[in-house]
C-alpha cells in the first residue's frame, strides 16, 4: 500500500461517507475513494483507469447513489477494504475488493 497519507485519506473519506446521505456528495466521495485507492497502489495505469471510469461511466448513474441500501452496501465494502489495508492483509484486501464489486454490482444492474 502506498504512503501512510493514503490510508489517512481513505479513512477520512469513509468518515464523510458515513455522515451524509446526499447522493451527489456520495458520488463525489465514492469517486474520491476509488481514485485514492488506485493512487495508493502505485500503479499509474490503474489510477488513470479509475479517473476515466469516474468521468465517463458513473456520473449518469447519480440516482444509484440516492438508494440508501446501496449507500450502506458501498460504505460497508469500503470499510472492509480499508480494514484489510490497515492490517496489511493484502490477500484480504483483494478478497474484499472483489466482494465489494460483486455486492455493488448486484444493486446497480
Amino acid at each position: 500500500m502506498g504512503e501512510p497519507r493514503h490510508l489517512e485519506m481513505l479513512e477520512s473519506i469513509l468518515e464523510k461517507q458515513g455522515q451524509t446521505s446526499d447522493g451527489i456528495e456520495l458520488r463525489k466521495l465514492d469517486h474520491e475513494f476509488h481514485e485514492t485507492l488506485a493512487a495508493a497502489s502505485g500503479n499509474a495505469t490503474l489510477y488513470e483507469l479509475a479517473q476515466n471510469i469516474n468521468r465517463s461511466l458513473l456520473p449518469p448513474k447519480t440516482k444509484i447513489y440516492d438508494n440508501r441500501e446501496r449507500q450502506m452496501i458501498s460504505l460497508d465494502g469500503h470499510k472492509r477494504i480499508v480494514d484489510a489495508i490497515r492490517n496489511k492483509d493484502v490477500e484480504g484486501a483483494k478478497a474484499e475488493m472483489r466482494a465489494h464489486i460483486a455486492r455493488v454490482k448486484s444493486t446497480v444492474f
